[in-house]
């Protein structure tokens, strides 16, 4: 089974860039809703997410850091779940969320010192938030 937590990464090799969600529990994950410029943070069962066709699925905690506890996690997504966020590409993205959820602050992988504070945070998700 897999943990709760764990970063899972939506892979396609069409779009050149992959959606990133956490792991749940019981099949869902928690990540950016598709459409439009404000998005909501969603927590849906892995089948029911739209993904284009030939999208590969998989876990992938690739940096080389240290998950918050599980409390923490749950905790962080509860406050996320629901809210509507500006997507940026660039500063706030679904890997940002995705990373924030698991370990505290967003990492963004260009080379992985590259990190990022995201914007429009919720208030009391952001006294969490570091730079690196």
């Amino acid at each position: 089974m897999l943990p709760i937590g764990q970063l899972i990464e939506f892979v396609n090799p069409w779009l050149g860039l992959s959606p990133w969600g956490v792991y749940t529990g019981e099949g869902y994950v928690i990540h950016f809703g598709v459409g439009g410029k404000k998005l909501s943070i969603l927590n849906n069962r892995i089948p029911e997410i739209r993904v284009p066709a030939g999208t590969r699925i998989s876990v992938n905690n690739k940096h080389n850091l240290t998950a918050s506890p599980l409390e923490t996690i749950w905790r962080r997504c509860e406050t996320f779940l629901h809210q509507e966020f500006k997507y940026d590409l660039v500063n706030f993205n679904s890997e940002h969320f995705a990373t924030f959820v698991q370990y505290g602050h967003a990492v963004k992988d260009v080379g992985l010192d590259a990190v990022k504070t995201a914007e429009g945070l919720p208030e009391d998700a952001c006294s969490e938030l570091t730079v690196h």
